[in-house]
C-alpha cells in the first residue's frame, strides 16, 4: 500500500459525505492500482462513486471501472487501454455505448496524475510545471490540463506542495506531500 486516505467532504464548511481512497503496487504484476470510493449526502446530491484503476509501472493505462449513482441513475464504464488505443463500454440504465479512441503517447489515467508527476525528471520541485493529457475516467474522454507545484508549505504540521490544477475546465487546490499523498484538494 503506497497510501490510503479517509477525508471528509464539505461544502461551504458542511460535512456532506466522505471519500476513501487507496493506491498500491502489485510487485508481481508490476502494477499500480487505485481505489477510490466517494459518497455523499442530499446536500451533496446523493452521489455514490466508485473507481477502480490499473496502470502499469511505467504508468501506462491499463483499465478501469467505473460507477457511478446519482439518485437512483447508475452508470457504469468498463474500459480496457491497449497499444495506445481506449474500448470502453458505457451503460446508463437501458442504455449501452461503446467508446473507440485512439491515445496519443504518454496519456495516463487522471487518478494517477500524482505518481505520474513523482515518475517525472523533475519530481515534485517548487516552481514546476506540467502539462499533461489523461483519461477523465468518469466519461472515458481524453483532456488536457496543467498542474502547477507552487511552494512547499506547512499543512497541520506537515511538509506540503500546494498544487494549482486545471482539468476538464475545473481549477482545483491540493495540498500533496513529496511522496504524492493528498492531503487536501479544494475546488
Amino acid at each position: 500500500i503506497l497510501f490510503e486516505g479517509y477525508s471528509k467532504v464539505l461544502s461551504g464548511g458542511v460535512h456532506i459525505g466522505y471519500s476513501i481512497v487507496r493506491y498500491e503496487f502489485d510487485n508481481k504484476k508490476k502494477q499500480f492500482i487505485a481505489t477510490t470510493f466517494l459518497k455523499t449526502n442530499e446536500f451533496g446530491g446523493n452521489l455514490t462513486e466508485s473507481l477502480k484503476a490499473f496502470s502499469t509501472d511505467d504508468m501506462k493505462p491499463i483499465s478501469y471501472q467505473y460507477t457511478t449513482l446519482i439518485g437512483k441513475d447508475v452508470k457504469t464504464i468498463d474500459a480496457k487501454i491497449d497499444k495506445n488505443k481506449l474500448l470502453a463500454s458505457v451503460k446508463m440504465g437501458n442504455k449501452t455505448e461503446k467508446i473507440s479512441k485512439d491515445l496519443p503517447k504518454g496519456s495516463f489515467l487522471s487518478s494517477f496524475l500524482a505518481y505520474v508527476m513523482l515518475r517525472s525528471p523533475t519530481g515534485f520541485k517548487a516552481d514546476t510545471k506540467y502539462d499533461f493529457q489523461a483519461i477523465a475516467e468518469e466519461d472515458g474522454s481524453l483532456s488536457p490540463g496543467i498542474a502547477m507545484i507552487k511552494t512547499q508549505e506547512n499543512y497541520n504540521g506537515l511538509k506540503a506542495f500546494r498544487v494549482l490544477n486545471e482539468f476538464k475546465g475545473t481549477k482545483f487546490i491540493s495540498m500533496v506531500s513529496d511522496k504524492g499523498e493528498v492531503y487536501s484538494t479544494k475546488s
